[in-house]
């Protein structure tokens, strides 16, 4: 029985063993086909790993690559690194726009207090613009004016009388840092004339009581209506004569400008140089060949270049300037007086101002509270910028020249020149009443000099009265004028 067992047994571990054997051979040959089919099993570890590193030398290669030229924003990138470059611009982007808007904010708030102080400006400035902003305007003036301390208890007003230091007294103000509108040459008015751009006594105050200016300044003739108790008037004068011919020697030098201009377009355009004096000698040789004197303050030969002088006018007309006779005698007389005396005087006729507008203009010259004059700048500018706390140690440098710088100083003593008396008779009587209420004439004093007409020239007043209106002007330039 024992002995059926082991045998069984035996057989048993037979058939295990065979049945192992008969299944590693199966397995071998398996892994075989599968060997000779890949290559082996170890060629195709191999082969992975020989791709592995590639893979990996291709990485290594492609991140120096992209690190080398990453500052150069060229080559392959990955995505990853493509998308960190794009956020780290955006952000760049989106911090220099933050600044800019912060910058546009900050002008914005600039430009709006400049339009605050322009609506403010408007108000005062030009009384016509405050009906555009109704009760504000008015408001908007008063309220500056409350908020700012005024340096003078008056407007200082300045009549500004063409070629009578009146660019000298601005410069002047400047200067002191007095404020007034220095664009216009003090001037605050288009129409260069003061103030409240309406004639009456009303917008003369109302202008006072709103401007920030301390000074003001009239190139035209003055309004009828006067403000004492508001307004310092201030007026520098002039010898009328001496007046005339500066004003003439200035268009004189402006005319020279525009000719200088032209031959210099004639050099351009043909090459030749044409001097000045040539130009003139051959557009005048034949007018004045052989002529030994003109009305000019000097001979022809002398002053032929005047003669070729033009201006032309901001409407485009070309005036010529001829001499200084011919031009003063288009020119309205007694210039002084008639802008003083204002708008009541401006297109009164030549030669037919009465002796009532005349002492009409003496009694408003009274009431000026300073009185400069050009002959005697030094002194008379010395007293009125002691009163206002100005420095003039400047002032005269501009017209100590001036004055020396013409020929009429000459002509005056030597009486070449060929002067109508009547041009300039009743502003040699301002003068004298000027200088006498310069001197401390008091107003009861004034008005008696008015009334009886006592003046040194009493005998050619007299005659212009009598005699100018047989003249026969119809204007006041007797014609047409001339440039002024």
């Amino acid at each position: 029985m024992r002995k059926c067992v082991k045998q069984k047994v035996k057989l048993l571990l037979v058939a295990a063993s065979f049945i192992l054997a008969l299944s590693f051979t199966i397995s071998l040959q398996i892994l075989f086909e599968e060997h000779k089919q890949s290559g082996g099993l170890l060629g195709q570890r191999g082969s992975l790993q020989s791709l592995r590193s590639n893979r990996n030398v291709k990485q290594q290669s492609l991140n120096e690559f992209t690190k080398k030229n990453s500052n150069k924003h060229k080559g392959i990138v990955r995505y990853s690194q493509r998308y960190q470059t794009n956020q780290d611009k955006r952000k760049t982007t989106e911090k220099l726009l933050d600044e800019k808007l912060l910058q546009r904010k900050e002008q914005q708030s600039i430009q709006d207090q400049r339009n605050k102080l322009q609506e403010k400006w408007l108000a005062f400035q030009n009384p016509e613009d405050i009906s555009n902003y109704h009760e504000n305007g008015i408001r908007f003036g008063y309220r500056l004016m409350s908020e700012r301390k005024r340096r003078y208890p008056k407007i200082l007003y300045f009549l500004h009388i063409h070629k009578s230091a009146g660019s000298t007294f601005c410069r002047q103000a400047y200067l002191n840092r007095i404020s007034a509108n220095y664009k216009r040459n003090c001037n605050v008015q288009s129409d260069q004339r003061c103030c409240g751009h309406n004639d009456t006594l009303e917008a003369q105050r109302e202008y006072a009581n709103t401007t920030y200016y301390d000074l003001v300044a009239s190139e035209q003739e003055m309004y009828d209506s006067m403000a004492p108790d508001s307004y310092d008037y201030i007026v520098s004068l002039r010898d009328s004569k001496r007046r005339y011919y500066s004003h003439w020697n200035h268009l004189v030098i402006v005319a020279q400008q525009n000719r200088q201009h032209e031959l210099k377009q004639l050099e351009k355009s043909d090459g030749h140089r044409y001097p000045l004096s040539e130009s003139a000698f051959k557009s005048m040789q034949e007018p004045v060949q052989g002529r030994s004197g003109d009305d000019n303050i000097q001979a022809p030969k002398e002053d032929l270049v005047h003669w070729n002088y033009t201006i032309r006018d901001y409407n485009g007309t070309i005036y010529p300037v001829g001499n200084f006779t011919k031009w003063y005698q288009a020119q309205p007389d007694n210039y002084n007086v008639r802008m003083i005396c204002g708008v009541r005087c401006n297109h009164v006729p030549k030669y037919q101002l009465s002796r009532d507008l005349f002492r009409y203009a003496l009694q408003r010259l009274a009431k000026f509270a300073h009185i400069i004059f050009v002959e005697d700048m030094e002194a008379s500018f010395a007293r009125f910028a002691t009163v206002y706390g100005w420095q003039y140690n400047v002032a005269t440098a501009h017209h100590g020249q001036h004055l020396n710088s013409t020929d009429l100083t000459k002509t005056l003593e030597t009486g070449s020149i060929n002067w109508d008396p009547y041009m300039s008779v009743l502003d040699d009587s301002l003068y004298e009443f000027a200088q006498r209420k310069y001197a401390g004439a008091g107003n009861a004093e004034l008005m008696e000099i008015i009334d009886a007409d006592e003046f040194a020239n009493r005998e050619a007043l007299e005659e212009y009265f009598a005699q100018g209106p047989k003249r026969g002007c119809t204007n006041e330039c007797c014609g047409p004028c001339s440039k002024w």
